[in-house]
């Protein structure tokens, strides 16, 4: 039997025997010591921190000063850490400048898997204001500056308070002309009591010098004239005022010119006359669009091109063509014109002339006109003028198959505050119009028991529209919006309006999931309920609740829809596309509108 006995095994054998299942030994502690460090640091989740001894800071109210969060998992290194980081950020808390740490206790929980810290702190002397005072010109507005201070004498002081009351009395001193305004806070010497600590405070105050605001410049301007920015702007020689600056940015940023507009920054020339210059950065304002519809149980395809050339020669005019198919029976044709400034005065004009063809109905020619004056900064009253010639088509029956000659003469009032019209963040668009319709025609009045119809004179008619859109952050980039419109065409006595006068509805820009001015009606009200998420200025995407009422005299039809949809800048335009489904049916009846745009 060839075996070795452990006594026959030279010495220098056991001995290294002995010494390997030592190392052994110690390596698998090390490893079992190093994975519970490592367990431990990397595991360890916090739970609550409790403060004791300032109030302001209980509840767990300290852990965004030392940067940490409830339910996270820290390291123990990162636990220490924050005991130093909180020691230092005491010194900053407004309230207490002499609080200091007392404790800073890890208690472990739940086998070592999580904590709890508790933090003990003196909040020292209450520091408290004995007198406030001011220095410098003031401008003599030292009863209005002490009076907006927040900061009081025999009140403790709070710096975060005292910074905000600076920040407070420049903007006052800015709002009365003087931009260039520097406040400031002059040395704080405290004095210490026995249990107090006292301090007398001095705001330096240096208005500079008084502005009245006489010249409005551009930088970047390549395409538009200087003079039509202007217009736009609309800063008139005045006593400078912040907010009027900030207006005549929004101004601009609403022409739709700019793809970008600076905060206005005064200057003064050589001659002592002070101005305000903005950089702007010029977009393309001129546009192609196409928009196509499709519906599985339409009779054809739906669509539409639109050519518009804005600013036109840099002077803020515009020149739009329109053509549309809304089905295999109806069709349209549109040219339009409008002048921003006439005579250089706030007077927006617009011509427009159009044509429509609705098959077995009627054809009907318009043209007219529309000024506009602006009121306020976002407010516009407008007036408007047409005519329009309507030939019944010879397979239209009773009412609809008279010609006649309509001239309406109407007035209108907007209010507009969004900050973009593409892709708005916040505001409001609201439009409120009404329109008087005279009618020279006559119709075919079936009396029973005659043979032969009467004729009767065509009654006026009466139109009125209201148009309602709102967008309200919600968190981030995600925003809401609401829009609500209603149409009213009503005629005298117990006349039906014509057909060729009735609201149009459906498509894309105003009840998706219905085909193209699928949806008439005399009366209709129609909304639309949007959650958006902003990709970007001009990029969207966006879930969607369409709802339309039609008061047919006869019935009223209730319609609605629901889809997604996304709106995406390419960079050389606009891709807008909708998916919508009508309600109450299944998403074979879905309803695609695209629309694409192309700038240049």
């Amino acid at each position: 039997m060839n075996s070795v006995m452990l006594r026959d095994v030279p010495a220098k054998y056991k001995n290294g025997r002995i010494v390997n299942r030592g190392l052994l030994i110690i390596v698998c502690l090390l490893i079992f010591t190093s994975a519970t460090i490592a367990q431990t640091d990397e595991g360890l989740r916090l739970r609550e921190m409790t403060v004791e001894g300032l109030p302001d800071l209980e509840d767990n109210g300290a852990l965004p000063l030392v940067d940490l969060i409830q339910g996270s998992r820290y390291s123990l290194h990162e636990l220490n850490d924050a005991r130093d980081t909180l020691r230092v950020r005491l010194r900053t808390l407004p309230a207490y400048p002499y609080a200091t740490l007392q404790s800073f206790t890890i208690e472990s929980l739940a086998g070592g898997r999580s904590v709890n810290l508790h933090v003990k702190i003196d909040h020292g002397p209450i520091v408290w204001v004995r007198s406030l005072a001011l220095s410098g010109p003031s401008a003599g507005l030292e009863k209005e500056i002490l009076s907006e201070l927040r900061t009081v004498e025999g009140a403790a002081f709070r710096q975060k308070v005292w910074q905000g009351d600076m920040l407070a009395t420049t903007e006052l001193l800015r709002e009365n002309g003087y931009p260039f305004a520097a406040v400031t806070a002059e040395q704080i010497a405290p004095t210490f009591g026995a249990d107090t600590v006292h301090v007398d405070l001095i705001l330096n105050v240096q208005p500079g010098a008084r502005v009245s605001l006489q010249r409005v410049e551009f930088a970047g301007l390549k395409v538009t004239k200087a003079s039509t920015a202007r217009h736009a702007a609309r800063i008139r020689e005045s006593l400078y005022h912040p907010d009027q600056v900030e207006a005549a940015r929004r101004r601009l940023l609403r022409t739709e010119w700019f793809l970008n507009v600076s905060q206005g920054e005064v200057f003064a020339d050589r001659d002592g006359k002070y101005g305000v210059l903005f950089h702007v950065e010029e977009q393309r304002t001129s546009s192609v669009a196409g928009a196509l519809g499709y519906a599985a149980d339409d009779e054809g395809l739906a669509g539409s091109l639109d050519a518009t050339l804005s600013n036109l020669f840099g002077g803020g005019r515009a020149f739009d063509l329109h053509w549309r198919r809304d089905g295999s029976d109806s069709r349209a044709f549109s040219v339009a014109y409008m002048e921003p400034f006439v005579f250089g005065q706030q007077l927006s004009a617009k011509l427009h002339l159009s044509q429509e063809v609705r098959d077995s109905q009627y054809v009907a020619v318009e043209f007219g006109g529309e000024l506009g004056a602006q009121v306020a900064d976002e407010w516009t009253v407008s007036g408007s003028l047409r005519r329009k010639s309507i030939t019944a088509d010879s397979l239209a029956v009773e009412d609809d198959s008279t010609d006649y000659t309509l001239v309406g003469v109407g007035v209108a009032v907007e209010y507009d505050s969004r900050d973009r019209r593409t892709n708005p963040r916040s505001g409001a668009h609201v439009r409120i119009g009404s329109e008087r319709l005279f009618l020279s025609g006559t119709r075919l009045v079936y009396v029973p028991g005659e043979a032969t119809p009467r004729e009767e004179d065509l009654a006026g008619m009466y139109r009125s529209e209201f148009g309602l859109e709102l967008s309200v952050p919600v968190q981030g980039d995600w925003v809401g919006f609401a829009a609500i419109n209603g149409v009213d065409v009503s005629a005298g006595g117990d006349e039906r309006p014509p057909i060729a006068e009735w609201e149009q509805l459906g498509g894309a820009s105003t009840v998706r999931g219905f085909s193209e001015r699928s949806l008439l009606a005399p009366r209709v009200g129609w909304g639309s309920v949007e959650l958006r998420r902003l990709l970007d200025a001009r990029s969207r995407a966006y879930v969607l609740f369409d709802g339309v009422v039609l008061d047919m005299e006869v019935e009223t039809r209730w319609e609605w829809s629901y889809g997604v949809g996304v709106q995406v800048d390419t960079g050389i335009g606009l891709l807008n596309i909708a998916v919508a489904v009508p309600g109450g049916e299944g998403f074979s009846a879905a309803v695609v509108h695209a629309q694409a745009t192309a700038r240049f």
